[in-house]
């Protein structure tokens, strides 16, 4: 099913961070470069770091086997601690290691995968303390000069870079991926001291230690109210817990609200401020920067320059921008004023008006001729017409109202139709149009009331 690619270790395939990879010769030099292809067009992926346009293992190699792309590679991000070890030059014509570079086999007994030169090789690791090293530099990955111990480099690509996959894994190689966090440390650590631990970069919008002064704005009568709202609201208790009294009393440097960390309660309690001052009508920025300065939550790190602007005001952008995701309190449209489609089509009775009977006669509902049941079945349907000779209920309606069934319903009003109590129509549409359904028309009543009801006069 997989091809070349089924000795790809079971414990990379679930990641969703493959990409597909073509080889390009260099200019001047008999050497290629490995660049991430689109699928679709057949070009160069241009975003090939950007999560969106990422593969699953399946769909890159069912891609690849089709001939696309020379190869599949797998995206560094450093989830769960996992690096990758690529060695150039290792390997001479006689397929030999160095001593250093054999040494590094053995003590990391990990699954191992010959390049695309083949003189050099892919290791995979779990190393979660390397990953954070690396990380801390701000680059994503170091390369180390291994001209002095027989070989040409070990490159380390934890967050950054994608490794070119070729499927060409060692028999002897295991199938599992370890973790080797200590052991790599130490060896890097050995025989390069000067470069491991590498050193931290510090941005330099955090290095600055004291804080800006900001001219604070009283608030306004507009925020005051905006606050009533929010404590109010349905998640009232929520904006409570992170607001605080507003009395200017702060809250302790450790204590987070309930949340993760501070930096997420500030980022949460904007986010709710924002929903009701940056619609069409509200503030901005400005007033929810007023409001969140009257909170608990307020702290020297707010004023601390980041870059062009202060922690704080980076971090009212970010919750603004995610609060847009999901919408702003705006104000209610106007109703618009009912405008009928269609004019007033009075219906047409089947019959001269002559013959309809009067609201106020009653008198089917006395005659004994006709079954206490279908009489009160009658006094149902004759409660729906409003004032007016016809009325169009649905049987099921009916068969609900007198706890029967419908067919029960359907044979009273035959009875009654019969009779020449009631007329049944066609339902008539305000338009003027025929309509689903039936309507019933109240008739007047016969004057031989002796005759038994289903018969007819004799």
């Amino acid at each position: 099913m997989y091809g070349k690619w089924s000795r790809v270790p079971h414990q990379l395939r679930p990641y969703r961070q493959w990409v597909l990879w073509f080889l390009r010769p260099r200019k001047d030099s008999d050497k290629f470069d490995k660049i991430p292809l689109d699928p679709i067009t057949g070009e160069e992926l241009k975003g090939w770091n950007k999560r969106k346009n990422w593969l699953s293992f399946e769909e890159a190699v069912h891609l690849q086997l089709e001939g696309r792309g020379d190869g599949i590679g797998f995206v560094c991000t450093g989830e769960d601690g996992l690096i990758w070890l690529d060695v150039d030059n290792a390997i001479d014509k006689e397929k030999r290691l160095s001593e250093t570079v054999w040494k590094l086999h053995k003590l990391l007994h990990a699954p191992l995968e010959y390049s695309v030169s083949g003189t050099g090789f892919h290791i995979p690791l779990f190393a979660p303390s390397v990953v954070a090293a690396i990380e801390g530099t701000g680059k994503g990955r170091i390369k180390l000069d291994g001209a002095r111990y027989d070989f040409g480099e070990l490159e380390v690509f934890a967050t950054s870079g994608f490794i070119a996959l070729t499927g060409d894994f060692t028999d002897s190689s295991p199938s599992v991926i370890p973790n080797r966090d200590k052991v790599l440390d130490e060896f890097i650590k050995e025989l390069w001291p000067d470069k491991w631990p590498p050193k931290r970069k510090v941005p330099k919008d955090k290095r600055a230690k004291s804080p800006r002064k900001v001219h604070l704005e009283p608030l306004t009568d507009a925020d005051r109210l905006i606050i009533d709202q929010l404590r109010t609201a349905r998640n009232g208790s929520k904006f409570n817990r992170l607001f605080g009294p507003g009395d200017g009393s702060g809250f302790a440097l450790n204590d987070y609200r309930g949340c993760p960390s501070r930096s997420e309660a500030d980022f949460t309690l904007a986010m709710l401020i924002a929903f009701r001052t940056c619609g069409l009508r509200g503030g901005g920025i400005d007033q929810v920067e007023r409001i969140i300065r009257s909170s608990g939550l307020i702290r020297d790190k707010w004023d601390e320059q980041h870059g062009a602007t202060t922690y704080l005001r980076g971090t009212l952008k970010r919750a603004i921008l995610a609060q847009e995701k999901h919408g702003f309190l705006e104000p209610r449209p106007p109703k618009r004023p009912y405008k009928r489609r269609f004019p007033v089509v009075h219906p047409v009775p089947p019959v001269p008006r002559q013959r309809l009977d009067r609201l106020e006669q009653q008198s089917v509902l006395t005659d004994g001729s006709i079954r206490k049941e279908v009489r009160e079945t009658y006094r149902v349907l004759r409660s729906r017409n409003r004032g007016r000779p016809y009325c169009s209920p649905s049987q099921q309606w009916l068969a609900d109202e007198r706890l029967v069934t419908v067919k029960t319903i359907n044979n009273h009003l035959r009875m009654l139709r019969e009779r020449g109590v009631i007329l049944i129509d066609r339902k008539q549409q305000m338009d003027g149009s025929r309509g689903r359904g039936k309507m019933y028309w109240f008739l007047s009543y016969p004057p031989d009331s002796s005759c038994e009801l289903g018969r007819q006069n004799g």
